[in-house]
């Protein structure tokens, strides 16, 4: 039962474990997120895109904070596809949400077609992680920034759960750096004063 709980919270699959999990995320680490959302301004955007939305909360978060754009989704579990559909189904029902299964290492849009990308508490959990900033940087716009908000930015005292989970924890320094070499210029690391929450956000 353990094991399929730990699996659950790398990949959320279509059982009671992860759906719980899905709904428990959207309610556990909502405050991390709407700090982490409001480190960084995508301005008046056309476009935003979450990778790893996972149960919806913060397509919902982005749409309240920027009602006037098209909100988009990508996760690589269809479980959280589903959950996050269902927790907006008004929004994507009227055109505002839009939510599909993809890797973050191949975001399945053209070149510059957003003004801002997010990722939530997720890049623990990202293979080739390289890869996927660079990903994320062609489908950007010109002047577009991509931000990242974890609750965990050092390993120390996350050891157990780093081999337990085969994750990987990134302080603020470490992400500003992979941004940089992706190509994002005025990379900004926003650390909470609880010590633990960190948000980095880069422009291209």
């Amino acid at each position: 039962m353990f094991e399929n709980v730990f699996k659950n919270m790398r990949k959320p699959t279509d059982s009671w474990v992860g759906r719980l999990l899905l709904q428990g995320m959207n309610w556990g680490h909502n405050r991390a997120s709407l700090w982490g959302l409001s480190s960084v301004n995508f301005g008046t955007p056309v476009n935003l895109l979450d990778i790893g939305c996972g149960g919806g909360r913060n397509l919902s978060n982005l749409h309240k904070h920027y009602p006037t754009a098209k909100i988009y989704g990508i996760d690589y579990s269809c479980t959280s596809v589903c959950q996050s559909i269902r927790y907006n189904r008004h929004a994507v029902e009227c055109g505002f949400v839009q939510v599909q299964e993809a890797d973050a290492r191949e975001i399945p849009f053209p070149r510059a077609t957003f003004d801002g990308i997010t990722a939530f508490e997720t890049v623990y959990f990202w293979p080739e992680i390289e890869r996927c900033f660079a990903g994320i940087v062609h489908v950007l716009k010109p002047g577009g920034k991509f931000m990242i908000c974890n609750e965990v930015n050092t390993r120390k005292g996350y050891e157990y759960w780093v081999d337990l989970l085969d994750m990987a924890i990134y302080s603020g320094q470490e992400l500003k750096a992979m941004m940089e070499r992706a190509g994002l210029t005025e990379v900004k690391v926003a650390e909470h004063p609880n010590g633990k929450w960190v948000a980095v956000n880069g422009t291209k």
